[in-house]
């Protein structure tokens, strides 16, 4: 689509959600999704009810590979230029 438009892709970002907006971008490689992942993914304050079944979530969200992560994260950012 943007290469029809004679625009070159630069990178690609995945925006991480949470439950009110997006909190954070990162570029769509393993290594940035991965720690991304380790690092900001937590329970979301005020879900004390459901902490248990969020941190098993969580536990089993952070097993995954970053590829997989990436690919069921809805939002994406496209950096791209003219050519």
């Amino acid at each position: 689509m943007f290469q029809n438009a004679g625009v070159e892709l630069v990178d690609e970002y995945v925006v991480l959600p949470s439950l009110d907006s997006p909190v954070i971008v990162v570029q769509d490689s393993s290594t940035t999704m991965l720690w991304s992942w380790r690092n900001y993914l937590t329970v979301p304050p005020g879900a004390a009810w459901s902490a248990g079944p969020a941190y098993l979530a969580i536990s089993l969200a952070r097993r995954l590979p970053p590829g997989v992560l990436s690919a069921v994260l809805p939002q994406r950012l496209a950096l791209g230029r003219v050519r």
